[in-house]
């Protein structure tokens, strides 16, 4: 990849790429293309992040706040989960720009606001994908997640417990399946009554 003023020797980027220049910076990337080895494309941006997860390109474009808003919730609630990643990755080739959207959107522009603490969240979150069913990831993430904002496994238990009457049987006992999962590879079980 090209883009650092002394690496991009292009005719249009020579003369503008200069160190702490405020004209944005052309990046020239080859992108695979279904019928094509490489289609050369360009972005232009005026800061480029390049961010590697597992060795995999996670994250190509502009750095902004509500992406660094996000990344830091994520942290504080334990990181980008195996289950986060296997479902970003997964996609990767077809959606790259999903990871991104779930980042700045779900966490920097929501997840992060002021008025309820991050574990409040999470039962929030943990009930509307009970109710949605067919989230069996999803619902694996957020009860790591529940579980790194403060939440016991007492309180997972009973917050799914709570669904029953709005989401039935079905839907509570798959979601339990999964919170007995997540509690078991946490060696949280059993949960105390």
């Amino acid at each position: 990849m090209r883009g650092q003023p002394d690496a991009c020797r292009c005719d249009p980027c020579a003369p503008r790429l200069e160190e702490g220049s405020e004209v944005p910076v052309i990046v020239h990337i080859p992108i695979q293309h279904r019928n094509r080895r490489f289609h050369p494309g360009t972005i232009s941006t005026r800061k480029i992040g390049v961010w590697v997860e597992s060795g995999r390109l996670a994250r190509l474009g502009a750095m902004n706040d509500r992406y660094q808003r996000g990344l830091d919730r994520q942290k504080e609630l334990g990181g980008p989960t195996a289950v986060r990643a296997r479902v970003y990755d997964t996609l990767a080739d077809i959606a790259p720009d999903l990871s991104r959207f779930a980042i700045e959107f779900a966490y920097g522009d929501i997840h992060s606001r002021p008025g309820l603490e991050a574990a409040k969240r999470e039962l929030v979150i943990l009930g509307i994908l009970i109710v949605l069913g067919d989230t069996e990831r999803q619902l694996e993430a957020h009860y790591q997640s529940a579980l790194a904002a403060g939440l016991t496994s007492r309180e997972l238990v009973e917050a799914t417990l709570q669904a029953l009457p709005y989401a039935g049987f079905p839907r509570v006992l798959n979601a339990m399946g999964i919170a007995r999962r997540v509690l078991d590879e946490q060696h949280l079980l059993p949960v105390a009554h």
